[in-house]
């Protein structure tokens, strides 16, 4: 009973230590964390026109990145591959369904916040007539208030969610798709954004998406961060159809996660039944 008393206090002892040094950490911008605070505005605008970022979207860079990171289907963080690197592609396009989990900054803001993604390619790079595709939008996000935090996260749950996150769905042969997070600082001012609010699963509204008149309208200026990445479509594991007289569907199974040995997902999909 005494052997369990001492190990129950040295937990204790050992968490409140590390707890204290959690704490104190402070982000040292010369030590790569595994975010994307390294960038130099000149690389960053070098990704970008690599990429035609600019002129598609911008006409010049901003200075910061934001770091964007989602968290895979086994609950697990992967920055290999779950992460917006200026420009790297994704390959695990399924597993971007909710929105990020980390939204972080390399320094501190007291300013309030917007925040959006936007696609370039829709519905192809060759054909981009429903573009810009606005997948989110989050205005007034609350000036940063987490200190503690070894890395100040856009606490983006606090704003006002206009669009709800829709994660990206490229289609089979429109090849890469660009996709692209701005965020805009706008001191104090709070823009009580009048677009009407849509829930994930809305489409109309979303494209045709005309940024320069949404900052003129809203008064934002130039984007304070930006990141983005590149998605295409993925091919399903495999799929069968079955027959059901009233209701044919075709039952797709997805490949999630090559890390983990291809674990899969089954989702059915409507189909228009085709003669045999």
């Amino acid at each position: 009973m005494r052997h369990d008393q001492i190990l129950l206090t040295v937990s204790i002892v050992l968490i409140h230590l590390l707890n204290l040094m959690r704490c104190k950490t402070t982000v040292d911008p010369e030590v790569d964390y595994g975010y994307e605070l390294k960038r130099t505005p000149e690389q960053i605008k070098t990704e970008l026109e690599k990429h035609k970022i600019i002129p598609d979207l911008l006409d010049k860079a901003p200075n910061e990145t934001i770091h964007i990171e989602w968290m895979d289907r086994d609950g697990k963080w992967d920055r290999n591959g779950l992460c917006a690197k200026l420009g790297n592609e994704i390959t695990r396009v399924h597993e971007l369904e909710c929105r990020p989990l980390w939204v972080n900054y390399r320094t501190f803001l007291k300013e309030v916040h917007t925040l959006m993604m936007i696609g370039l390619d829709e519905p192809s790079a060759q054909n981009r007539s429903s573009s810009l595709f606005l997948y989110w939008l989050v205005s007034d996000i609350p000036a940063h208030s987490y200190e503690n935090e070894q890395l100040p996260a856009l606490d983006y749950v606090r704003g006002e969610t206009i669009f709800d996150y829709r994660e990206p769905r490229p289609l089979l042969g429109t090849g890469l798709h660009r996709y692209v997070f701005l965020v805009y600082a706008h001191g104090n001012r709070t823009i009580n954004c009048t677009m009407k609010k849509l829930n994930q699963s809305d489409v109309t509204g979303r494209p045709h998406f005309n940024l320069k008149d949404f900052v003129r309208q809203y008064d934002l200026g130039e984007p304070y961060a930006v990141n983005f990445f590149l998605a295409q479509w993925q091919k399903p594991l495999y799929t069968t159809t079955t027959s059901d007289p009233n209701e044919p569907t075709t039952l797709v199974v997805e490949h999630l996660s090559e890390r983990w040995g291809g674990a899969i997902r089954m989702r059915s999909k409507k189909v228009k039944e085709k003669d045999s």
